[in-house]
């Protein structure tokens, strides 16, 4: 575990890897190898591997907002969406200030097609950092995808005032006010 732990740490990630699964094979229940595994997993860019242990560092109750964020971000990146919400839902009780669980659990939202909830969601990112055009934008769309075209276009003119205006914002942003 511990020369895992080093390899990990100097990006070694094949020989941390290799390193972690012969401890699983000594100690199939060793709760942070498996939480590392899954880092190491996820920090590689193959979620599809990480879920197993992620979700064994859960079943041996190492449950934190952490390890749960990172539950909901591999069933987002397998489709999942249902779980990858609900995922995203127990790591907010842990974290619920976190950035990444919250635009997380917004992505689920508008891929559910929960654009109302996703748009409310969003309003609390916003007042946190309102300088942040991406949000806008992205609560712009859950405006415009639940019928609210009024207040959507209101969000694309602050970004327009912003300076951070796209084509494609201005595009929407013609296209309500055509209709």
């Amino acid at each position: 575990f511990t020369l895992g732990n080093l390899y990990f740490q100097t990006k070694s990630f094949a020989e941390a890897t290799a390193t972690y699964e012969a401890a699983l094979k000594k100690f199939p229940n060793f709760l942070r190898v498996h939480k590392n595994l899954g880092r190491l997993h996820v920090q590689q860019g193959t979620p599809k591997a990480a879920l197993p242990h992620l979700l064994r560092v859960i079943e041996l109750g190492g449950a934190e907002g952490d390890i749960y964020g990172l539950v909901g971000y591999c069933y987002l990146q397998s489709g999942a969406i249902t779980s990858a919400l609900d995922a995203y839902r127990s790591a907010l009780l842990f974290a619920p200030k976190s950035r990444d669980w919250r635009l997380g659990k917004i992505q689920c939202l508008v891929n559910l097609g929960m654009h109302k909830e996703a748009a409310a969601m969003l309003d609390e990112l916003i007042t946190e950092k309102p300088d942040d055009a991406s949000l806008w934008l992205l609560q712009a769309n859950a405006y415009v995808a639940s019928g609210n075209s009024a207040d959507a276009s209101v969000n694309l003119e602050l970004v327009r005032q912003m300076g951070k205006a796209t084509p494609i914002s201005l595009a929407l942003l013609g296209d309500i006010y055509i209709n």
